[in-house]
Formats: structure tokens, C-alpha cells, sequence
């Protein structure tokens, strides 16, 4: 089973209330004497920011202003404003250097938030002695003057007051491009202090006109600019560090000072090194000067590949198909560019959505739209991850990629894309389509799961409308093919429990798809009563609670009539763990419950993880009717199950054993050292 980063919907417009302090009796007119503008500026599925803009229109000052919001989001972060929860919602008021709303004056603060089902953005507003509008973004605010900044002297943020004195930040910043007119620029925060900060903000003398940053919020005025961290990284431990990055354009000067609300704060920074200037120019009409004694070119030689692979990388026949999830580029910090691309043959990019019966983005901000080092202001939707596994396959001739639709989160406009002719025609043309425009190579449907078992119902007719689906994606893809002469893979990601695979129509799809990537992982975890192994290459004789194994998955698809040579094994990157575990048995098969840690979500466990912060303090043990292992702590009851380099050895044998096409990987930021990558290239030749 997959997980997606979940993505909320974003309720409806609705009215909430708005009131500014100082002022009472509610009143409403076209004509206002308060205006709020309030804007959604980014929206990236799990969050949004936004800017809202407070003008005082009428002939008395708010000193000091606030704005108090019901809102049943939650507001994660706030810059250039204080804001403090309130019951049922959020108070904004004015940091203690910008306290006063002068008559025609206005104030702007921006905020980070995350839907949790409420409105995204107020409609209407009230304030006590006067009548209020809010303009929901439509609104034309005139903006205060922008006072002349000499150019000869870098402006200086506002001053901060350290919250502690032990609080301090470094910001380094490199310039990584820079095209003349704008640039690229690589931040990182680190907390250089002796306490955890648990939100963060720093603002810099900035020259530039406009910035475009990604994990983190930017505001940029009179200027400076102002990075704000994001929910999910507002904790820096001493001496961790946070990366974000931003296109800038306009004008440069590296900056030199730094301010903060948490402490002191220091910059170092470098720019691009530039290249040497050629100490002379051949003339448009001259001649080069030939080595005599050089040997003749032939023109008719084809040019020679310049791509040489490395040593390590794979050359065996089989399959390694490795799952990159797109929210790696989030918290994790795993980005295309750390992929081991020569060590696997193709990379599933999970995922794209589904919506009005057709193939989407399913995150627009991080597959098209963040930029990275080389990437320009003018690319428009040609940024973010997909463009960087285009730049990666430029570099790794043998790499394929496809995209991967659905997931376990995104699966519920399956059943309805695969219901009718009409509607399966609508949504493969969609799909290909997207193969093309973003420069995948193939699909892979994820599909969790027809009929049912996953986390939306599906219908009896899902089974064989599924292989109906695939016979027209089959169809298309071949069509595709005849044009430009290019094979296109199909494949799926099939399911692995004995209730949700005979919801497929197994040997008929054998015959229409490439291969299938077997989800063999996930047969115990953190909703069983018991401990139990993630990935049991076979059934433990005490294992009561799931009785299923790898094997057991395996043979129920060949049994079915499904094709060895296309069954691609599933290998997990990752362990699930429990707590409260008893030491009977070293706490093999007993009663528990899911563990309070993990490495992004509790009861799961990167390996890579595994291996440096849990493998040292507690005892591994090998269960030889399973051939995995498992960690156990008697002291903090937790127990641990993964597969280690010799579990995947002996799964990478049983691949080569059972004829089976190949291994799959979820996901690649598990296996960050690429210790269990390595052992299954190094076996599966």
C-alpha cells in the first residue's frame, strides 16, 4: 500500500466575520470606511498562502490595529503580523514596530495556512463605529509610497529584539544562475544557537523586484525580504539547518546583514564565479587553424556518445523500478537530482490525480512549478520535478520514466474513469496527453483498489472494466507508438492480500501490460492488535493475525495465470514498528500498538533511519521462517520490522529463483546511502 501526501479539499466560499479593535456596533455598506483584501496567493494542495491588506479609509486612526478572523483553518505561520489564536479563529495585530493605522493608511501581512475544511477566504467583515468591505482580492488598494532608495547604500531590515539570548541564526545564500536579468539563489538557515526554534523568520536588504521561493513564504517591501518557514519546517534543532531557494529578478547586491525575530543573526554568501573573459575573438570570417597533423575527420562517422556509464551502474535485464513520491521535495528534501539514476531502469513519478474524468497534477507547485538551480523566471509550467526528470534522462540515456496515476489517496475517480467506453476513451487520451506534454516515456495506473479494499468503494463491475481500461490505454499508447516510434510501457502497481487480488482479472491483464510492480510490502503494520512482519518473504508458523506472505502473493498471480516475466517485486524501503510490545519472544507476534515515532509519520521507519538512530540501540534479530529481520528495545517496548541488505539479498535471489521480471522500490528517499540499492544491483545481474 502507497501513501500519497494528503491533500485536503478546499471547502466552498463562505461568509466569516472580521472585526478591527477599538471599534463597536457592527455595520455594513458598499461604501466603506475599513477595506480588507484578502488573497490566496499560492495554493499547493496540503496549504496555501496568502496576503491580506488592511486600508483604513476613514478620518480616525487605529492605534493598534488588529483583525480578528473566525476561521476554521489553521494558520501555520504569519509574517509582518502577530497572530494568536483566538476561539474558533485567529487575531492579527500589528508587530510592535507598525502599530498605527493612520487615516488612508494600510497595512499588509501575509500567512501561511492549511485547509481544515473551513472557507479558504472571508467574504464579508464588521467593525465596530464604521462600516467595512472585504474585497476577497478584487479590490484596487492604492499602494503607500515606496520611498527612493539610493542605490549606492543597502537598505537595512527592521530591527528585531532576540527572544532569548542564547537564539541565534546563520543564513548562507549562494548564487547557483544568474542570466543578467535575474537569478537563482540557494538559501540555508541554520539555528547556530543553544535552543530548538519551533518557527522562524528572517529578513534581508534585497535589491531585487520580485522573488519566487519555494519551502518557505517570501514577502518582499520597501526593500527587504522576509523568509517565513512553512508548517512542516518551523522546528530547527541547535545546529540543524532548513534549505529553501528562490528566483529572484531585478537588480543585485549580496546582502551583508540580516535581521530576526528569534535571536541574532548573521549572513555569509558567494555569487556566481564568472567566467573568464576570452582574451581573443575570431572573427565571424576567419579561418580555424587545423593541425596538420591531425588525422582527416570523416564525415560520415556518427558523432560518439559522449555518455559513459558509471562503474556502479546496473547492467543487468532485469527491471529496478524505483518510486519517487512528489512530496520528497517538501520535508524530506530528497530532490530528482539526489535520484542514483544509473543504478535503476525506470523511475515512477507518483503521482498525477484524477478529476473530471481525466488525467491532472496532482501537485502543481512541486511537479511544474518550483524552480531549481538552471531553471528560468519565463519557463512558466516547465519547472519543478518533471522538468527535472527530463534534465535527468538528458543525463542517463538508459533511464525511463513514467508517470504513475492515482495512489492510494488519489484513487477515487477510478471506478467512474473506467465505467463506459466513452469514459475510459476520455480519460486514456487525457493521459497520454499528459505522458507527452510533461516528457514521461510510459504509465503506470495505481489503481488502490477495483472493487474494494482501498480507502474509497469501489463496484463489482471495477474488475472487468479494469481490463477494459488497460486494453484502451494498451491501444493508445500503441497508436502513439506507430507515431513516433517510440515503445511506451504500460504497467500497474497491483495489491498483494489474499481479499484484493482476486478483484483483478489477472491473466487477461498478463496479456495487455507490460509488467506489474507487486506492492509486496504492508502485510503487517500499525492497525494490527499484534507485531508482524512489513514484508515476510513467507509465513511465520505463529503468525495468526495475517497468515500471508510474499510468496503466497506471488503464487496466487501465477497460479491465476499471470506471466513470471512480468511480475516485478515490490521491495520496501522502509520498516513499521510498534510500542508497548512484550518481551515474550523478543516481542515477535505480540500484542501492541503502533509506535509513537517515526521518521515522517509514526510506526514508519525510512531504513536509512533505521540504520543510524535505531540499529544502534536496539537488538536485531532474524526470524528464519520469514528470512526478515526485526529490531526489539525491552526497555521502551518498541519493536521494529525492515528489510536489510541480507533480507534483499534473499529477495533478489527468490526474483531470479521464481523467473520473475525485476524488483520495485517504494520509495527512493528510504535508502538515502543506497545500501540496499546497491545489494539489489549487485545480486539481480
Amino acid at each position: 500500500m502507497k501513501y500519497t501526501r494528503p491533500t485536503a479539499a478546499i471547502a466552498a466560499l463562505a461568509a466569516t466575520a472580521i472585526s478591527i479593535a477599538g471599534l463597536s456596533a457592527p455595520a455594513q455598506a458598499v461604501t466603506s470606511d475599513v477595506n480588507v483584501d484578502w488573497k490566496i496567493t499560492q495554493d499547493w494542495g496540503s496549504g496555501f498562502q496568502g496576503s491580506v491588506t488592511v486600508k483604513n479609509t476613514s478620518t480616525k486612526s487605529i492605534n493598534p490595529w488588529s483583525v480578528t478572523i473566525p476561521y476554521a483553518n489553521t494558520i501555520s505561520s504569519t509574517w509582518d503580523a502577530t497572530a494568536t489564536s483566538t476561539t474558533g479563529g485567529y487575531r492579527f495585530s500589528g508587530p510592535n514596530w507598525n502599530l498605527a493605522l493612520a487615516p488612508g493608511a494600510s497595512v499588509t501581512f501575509g500567512f501561511v495556512g492549511a485547509s481544515k475544511g473551513g472557507a479558504m477566504t472571508p467574504t464579508t467583515c464588521v467593525v465596530s463605529g464604521a462600516t467595512c468591505a472585504v474585497n476577497n482580492g478584487s479590490s484596487t488598494v492604492t499602494p503607500d509610497p515606496v520611498p527612493t532608495v539610493d542605490p549606492t547604500t543597502t537598505p537595512t531590515p527592521a530591527p528585531t529584539t532576540p527572544a532569548t539570548s542564547t537564539s541565534a541564526l546563520k543564513v548562507a545564500l549562494k548564487v547557483t544562475s544568474d542570466w543578467g536579468t535575474g537569478r537563482n539563489v540557494d538559501m540555508v538557515v541554520t539555528n547556530t544557537g543553544a535552543t530548538t526554534l519551533n518557527k522562524w523568520s528572517v529578513s534581508l536588504p534585497w535589491k531585487g523586484s520580485s522573488v519566487s521561493m519555494w519551502n518557505a513564504s517570501s514577502f518582499l517591501a520597501g526593500g527587504v525580504l522576509t523568509a517565513t518557514n512553512l508548517s512542516w519546517n518551523g522546528t530547527i534543532a541547535p545546529g540543524a539547518s532548513v534549505s529553501l531557494g528562490f528566483t529572484d529578478n531585478g537588480s543585485f547586491v549580496l546582502p551583508t546583514t540580516c535581521a530576526t525575530t528569534v535571536g541574532t543573526c548573521e549572513v555569509a554568501g558567494s555569487g556566481v564565479t564568472p567566467q573568464p573573459t576570452p582574451t581573443e575573438t575570431a572573427k565571424p570570417d576567419s579561418t580555424p587553424t587545423v593541425d596538420p597533423t591531425s588525422p582527416p575527420v570523416d564525415p560520415t562517422t556518427p558523432p560518439v556518445d559522449p555518455y559513459v556509464p558509471s562503474p556502479d551502474a546496473y547492467t543487468g535485464d532485469k527491471k529496478i523500478v524505483a518510486y519517487y513520491p512528489s512530496w520528497a521535495t517538501y520535508a524530506r528534501n530528497y530532490q530528482v537530482a539526489d535520484i542514483p539514476a544509473e543504478k535503476i531502469t525506470h523511475i515512477n513519478f507518483a503521482f498525477a490525480n484524477i478529476a473530471d474524468g481525466k488525467c491532472v497534477v496532482g501537485d502543481s507547485y512541486a511537479d511544474t512549478d518550483k524552480a531549481f538551480a538552471g531553471d528560468s523566471w519565463d519557463q512558466g509550467a516547465k519547472r519543478g520535478n518533471f522538468n527535472q526528470l527530463t534534465k535527468l534522462k538528458a543525463a542517463n540515456p538508459n533511464l525511463e520514466t513514467m508517470i504513475s496515476i492515482g495512489g492510494w489517496t488519489w484513487s477515487k475517480n477510478f471506478s467512474a474513469a473506467a465505467a463506459t467506453p466513452e469514459s475510459r476513451q476520455v480519460f486514456v487520451d487525457s493521459c497520454v496527453d499528459f505522458m507527452k506534454t510533461y516528457g514521461f516515456d510510459g504509465i503506470d495506473i495505481d489503481w488502490e483498489y477495483p472493487v474494494s479494499g482501498g480507502l474509497y468503494a469501489g463496484t463489482a463491475a471495477d474488475k472487468a472494466n479494469y481490463t477494459a481500461l488497460l486494453a484502451e490505454f494498451k491501444a493508445e499508447l500503441a497508436a502513439q507508438t506507430a507515431i513516433d516510434g517510440e515503445h511506451h510501457p504500460l504497467t500497474i502497481a497491483a495489491p498483494a492480500g489474499p481479499t484484493t487480488i482476486p478483484n483483478l482479472e489477472a491473466k487477461n491483464i498478463g496479456g495487455i501490460i507490460d509488467w506489474m510492480n507487486l506492492m509486496s510490502y504492508d502485510y503487517h503494520g500499525g492497525w494490527d492488535p499484534i507485531s508482524g512482519h512489513n514484508a515476510p518473504l513467507n509465513v511465520g508458523s505463529k503468525d495468526t493475525a495475517q497468515g500471508f506472505s510474499i510468496s503466497d502473493s506471488v503464487d496466487a498471480y501465477l497460479n491465476a495465470g499471470f506471466p513470471a516475466q512480468k511480475l516485478v517485486l515490490g521491495l520496501p524501503l522502509y520498516g513499521r514498528g510498534w510500542e508497548n510490545v512484550s518481551t515474550t519472544a523478543n516481542g515477535l507476534y505480540q500484542s501492541g500498538v503502533n509506535a509513537s515515532v517515526g521518521t515522517w509519520e509514526k510506526g514508519v521507519f525510512d531504513y536509512t533511519d533505521i540504520k543510524n538512530n535505531y540499529l544502534p540501540t536496539m537488538t536485531r534479530y532474524w526470524d528464519t521462517e520469514a528470512q526478515v529481520p526485526y529490531l526489539y528495545d525491552p526497555a521502551r517496548k518498541l519493536w521494529i520490522s525492515y528489510d536489510d541488505p541480507q533480507s534483499i539479498k534473499i529477495k533478489v535471489d527468490y526474483i531470479k529463483a521464481k523467473g520473475l521480471g525485476g524488483a520495485m522500490l517504494w520509495e527512493l528517499s528510504g535508502d538515502r546511502d543506497e545500501e540496499l540499492i546497491d545489494v539489489i544491483g549487485a545480486n539481480l545481474k
